[in-house]
Formats: structure tokens, C-alpha cells, sequence
């Protein structure tokens, strides 16, 4: 007695015989010689693959707003100490131009800041006095006490003023860009903070 077949069911050697008549569809490349793959020349093996949580999302415009605005202050603290050599290897002229250059780059930080926190739905100020209260009035005394030394040609003040006054000022803003990044709530697709 043979043993009875669901109806539909196929046999391993009918699907066999189907797979070879599904119609081969080449490519003109396909009937070159076959080349190696791209991992057959890879010098190195690749690494592990990288698992993202399904929940990991790509930083926010302010997120990534604050995020500059951190590089941008590692940026300016280190073009503060490059000027501030400047002076005092009585490069003046060098130093000069790039202490102008410093002060615009530290207008443009503090537009982003502002610019930062308008995007999430707060005040700059508001930010400054519940955060970092000394970081704006830190930087203003360190400008002014800038601008003091270049008009009286103190170039070894203004130096020790970049160095010590200055770069301290620009790292309370470092806190002010952290908090702006952690504690803000990203917008809605619509444009408006949740």
C-alpha cells in the first residue's frame, strides 16, 4: 500500500524538476568570467557586525546644535592658546589678526547658544542663570579685559588674560551647550518643541 500525499504536496525530486525549469535570467556581466568578490580582496577580515537598538535614534537638531557647539569651543580654547603664544613671541601683528578672529568666533558660539536654546522652547538667560550664571558674565570681563591690554600694548597681559581669563570663561559655556544638549526637548515633525 503506497502511502497517501496530501493534496498539493510534491514530491522532492518534482520540486527539483520545477527549480530547473524556472528560467534563468542573465545579466551581460553574468556571462563573463567570474571575478572575485569584494571580501575575497579584502586585506583584513571584517569586524563583528554592530547591533542598533531598535529604539537608537540619530541626534536631534538640538542635540547636534549642542554638539557643535562644544567642538566649536574646543576650537576657539585652542586657537586662544595659539594667539596667546603670539604675543608673547612678540609676533603682534599674527597675533593680532587672530585675537580679531578669536572675538568673532566667540559672537558666533554665543548665537549658537542663543540660537540653541530659542530652538528648544527657553532663554538663553534662563539657561545661564539656572546652569552656568558665571558664563556670561566670565566671558564679558575676559573681553573686556582683552580689548584693556591690546589698547595699551600689554601684550604679556593680554597673553596671561587669554590663557587664564579667557579660555576659563569659554569652559563654563562647555557647560552651558552640555545642558542645552541633555535637558532639551527635541521638535516635533511639525517645527515645535514637545
Amino acid at each position: 500500500m503506497k502511502p497517501s500525499r496530501r493534496r498539493g504536496a510534491t514530491s522532492p525530486a518534482s520540486r527539483t524538476e520545477q527549480l530547473r525549469a524556472v528560467p534563468i535570467i542573465r545579466r551581460p556581466q553574468d556571462s563573463q568570467p567570474e571575478e572575485a568578490a569584494v571580501t575575497d580582496r579584502r586585506p583584513e577580515p571584517v569586524g563583528r557586525p554592530t547591533i542598533v537598538r531598535a529604539d537608537a535614534r540619530r541626534p536631534g537638531p538640538i542635540a547636534s546644535a549642542a554638539r557643535d557647539g562644544l567642538e566649536g569651543l574646543s576650537a576657539l580654547e585652542q586657537h586662544a592658546q595659539e594667539v596667546a603664544d603670539g604675543f608673547r613671541w612678540d609676533q603682534i601683528t599674527d597675533a593680532s589678526r587672530g585675537l580679531v578672529q578669536l572675538v568673532q568666533g566667540t559672537r558666533t558660539m554665543l548665537r549658537l547658544a542663543d540660537a540653541t536654546a530659542q530652538a528648544s522652547g527657553r532663554r538663553l538667560t534662563d539657561v545661564l542663570s539656572g546652569e552656568e550664571p558665571r558664563a556670561d558674565r566670565e566671558t564679558h570681563v575676559a573681553v573686556r579685559r582683552l580689548v584693556e591690554c591690546h589698547e595699551t600694548g600689554d601684550w604679556s597681559g593680554l597673553a596671561d588674560t587669554l590663557d587664564q581669563d579667557f579660555v576659563s570663561a569659554l569652559g563654563l559655556w562647555r557647560g552651558v551647550f552640555e545642558t542645552l544638549g541633555h535637558n532639551s526637548p527635541e521638535p516635533s515633525p511639525d517645527g515645535f518643541a514637545a
